[in-house]
């Protein structure tokens, strides 16, 4: 959590001064991914290690809950998260949601999508995060239905619950295009009963995150345009609960159990099997609240349930003989106002040297400040802190945070 204090500066008293506090979260280090990912400068290596050793607490904590959202998470998720959240990988990522119907994964995909949205409108960041539906995709068929009379006789000689009923290629290369920073136009099907798909009608602009999610998100076809895979897992019985329901609520009548047993049938063949491509398996059980919850806890800015020491590293080795090194900031980083913006607010830059051991890093911070939020300490937190930067630059060499700042580079990547 970053917080700032402002006050006079005695011998200039046209400036004020700032003081941001950080912490990290230090978690195990793990010789071999870091040793296999090239990095150019010092700072990027110091930097991937604070993140990771954060979020390896983070998901610890979440996976060993009685109540866990989480059902697998695999060893490279993490780090990988890591690479994308330190800037390491700086390009936009993207996430596929998959899971048989009525497991939660359209619910878990909005609520993802909201709280980045929500997070990103406090913190002005733009172009945050672009959702592609999956079911847009099915093959328009518009024209079989007609020749059938409906789309009930259509759908007893047509099985849409195949991945073949879509047209996986095209939704990869849109995702590949978004990914390389291209503007995409997306097709849009109509599931009212037509199966008429009207192509290049959702403009979808190139940003932070793609997401997509769907039965067949995490297929052969596409499954290898995704960063990080996702899997959303539902008891038997639970989703046919939801099943149910919903067919109440779109008025399936009779046909209810025969589009039942079809897609439970089709899901054991084309679905299921998807969950051994997951990065990710989520609980459709979990408490809606839950995702939110950890998600806010993944976003730098946020309070953390466990703080570490003051900056410096200290090793220790436990009875299992694994050697382990913890590593945390808590500093103050004293800033100056470079510019009074015609609002009023108040753009600052500060910069400070950190040492660790034989480590000798510059924590450089920049923001803009409303003096309205300042309080009668001198103090604003980062949460109410416009475009906030953050960088660690090593040995005179300014890594690549110091041209966007880790808030920004944070919600590029959640999972």
């Amino acid at each position: 959590m970053f917080g700032f204090y402002f006050r006079q500066d005695n011998k200039r008293n046209t400036k004020l001064q700032n003081t941001v506090t950080q912490d990290f979260i230090s978690a195990p280090k793990q010789k071999q991914t870091l040793s296999s990912f090239p990095f150019n400068k010092a700072a990027d290596k110091i930097l991937l290690q604070y993140v990771e050793k954060r979020l390896n607490k983070i998901f610890f904590d979440e996976v060993n809950s009685s109540d866990s959202i989480f059902k697998k998470v695999s060893n490279n998720a993490v780090y990988k998260m890591a690479l994308f959240l330190s800037g390491n990988i700086t390009r936009a990522c993207s996430i596929g949601i998959a899971g048989e119907t009525a497991s939660g994964k359209s619910t878990i995909a909005y609520d993802i999508i909201n709280t980045i949205q929500s997070f990103a409108d406090e913190y002005c960041i733009e172009n945050v995060i672009t959702r592609l539906n999956t079911d847009d995709y099915y093959y328009d068929r518009s024209d079989m239905v007609k020749k059938a009379g409906s789309f009930a006789e259509f759908a007893k000689h047509y099985d849409l619950d195949v991945p073949e009923a879509l047209e996986l290629e095209l939704m990869k290369k849109h995702i590949k295009q978004l990914l390389f920073g291209d503007t995409v136009y997306l097709p849009k099907y109509d599931m009212s009963g037509t199966a008429i798909r009207k192509d290049n009608v959702t403009k979808a602009e190139p940003s932070k995150i793609i997401i997509s999610e769907g039965l067949f998100t995490l297929t052969e076809k596409v499954v290898d345009a995704f960063d990080f895979k996702i899997y959303v897992d539902v008891s038997h019985n639970v989703q046919k609960e939801r099943f149910y329901k919903r067919a109440q609520e779109r008025d399936l009548g009779d046909s209810a159990d025969e589009v039942y047993e079809n897609a439970s049938s089709k899901a054991k063949i084309h679905i299921h099997p998807t969950a051994m491509q997951a990065d990710i398996i989520l609980s459709g059980e979990a408490d809606r609240a839950a995702y939110k919850n950890f998600i806010n806890k993944i976003l730098p800015g946020t309070p953390l349930n466990n703080q570490f020491n003051n900056f410096g590293g200290s090793n220790s080795v436990d009875s299992t003989t694994s050697n382990q090194r913890s590593v945390g900031i808590n500093d103050s980083v004293t800033v100056q106002v470079v510019q009074m913006l015609p609002n009023g607010n108040l753009m600052v830059q500060g910069k400070k040297t950190l040492v660790n051991g034989a480590e000798r890093v510059d924590l450089l911070v920049s923001g803009v400040v409303d003096p309205r939020f300042i309080d009668q300490k001198g103090q604003v937190y980062s949460k109410n802190v416009a475009n906030f930067q953050f960088a660690l630059a090593g040995k005179g060499a300014v890594s690549r945070a110091g041209n966007e700042g880790i808030i920004n580079r944070a919600v590029k990547y959640l999972f």
